[in-house]
């Protein structure tokens, strides 16, 4: 049985979810659930590509190449995809690796919403 790239989605909304009261690590959910959104739909659309039968390359390339197919397609509602996964990338970077950055719920949720958002419409392309 595949995996399903949904549950990334479902595991950012219960990270950001199970932090009821701030201490020190209440951060560390928000960056993995940030993490966690991008990756859910990085995957989904990577999904979309495969199914139009579109190269897709492997490693950290594919990353960019499944931004640029969607953020450089003649579909505004492809555009509109690539444009989240473009967002949702950098946020993603900052909180994986750039340690000076403060991350909150608010951006948590807002990067899961987004990520949401798009993932629904993605799972209804691959589902006709």
């Amino acid at each position: 049985m595949r995996f399903s790239c949904k549950c990334y989605l479902q595991l950012a909304e219960e990270l950001i979810s199970c932090c009821k009261s701030p201490d020190l690590s209440t951060e560390a959910y928000f960056r993995s659930s940030i993490s966690r959104s991008y990756y859910g739909l990085f995957l989904i659309a990577r999904q979309v590509m495969e199914s139009e039968g579109s190269i897709r390359s492997t490693g950290s390339g594919a990353h960019q190449q499944v931004q640029d197919h969607f953020l450089y397609s003649d579909d505004n509602n492809y555009r509109l995809v690539g444009t989240v996964l473009q967002d949702l990338r950098r946020l993603r970077n900052n909180a994986d690796y750039n340690l000076n950055c403060i991350f909150t719920r608010r951006q948590a949720e807002l990067a899961h919403q987004r990520a949401k958002d798009k993932f629904e419409y993605l799972s209804g392309l691959l589902s006709e």
